[in-house]
């Protein structure tokens, strides 16, 4: 694949570091760069800190949305501690 044509006298060191080399290649195709960037750009975005009132109103809601919204995350919670929620009207696990 990555290490074609080394010659036989290279030995068993230049096939395991070929291999390596190979095997990390794969590796980093696989990975996620989302996490690794979110990592690297933490330091430069600043950090969000929010009351219960604020979090329901993150977006510019007014009082009866953000109410809303705070009894329904109160009625979901049970649901989600227990494993438990609707889904097309059954109760499923």
């Amino acid at each position: 694949m990555v290490c074609r044509g080394t010659p036989r006298r290279a030995g068993p060191l230049s096939f395991a570091a070929c291999r390596r080399l190979a095997t990390t290649l794969m590796t980093l195709r696989a990975t996620a760069p989302a996490p690794l960037a979110s990592r690297a750009l933490a330091p430069w975005v600043g950090r969000f800190a929010y009351d219960r009132d604020e979090f329901f109103r993150a977006d510019g809601a007014d009082a009866e949305h953000a109410r809303r919204r705070s009894e329904s995350m109160a009625r979901l919670l049970p649901l989600l501690e227990t494993g438990y929620y609707i889904a097309g009207g059954h109760l499923e696990r």
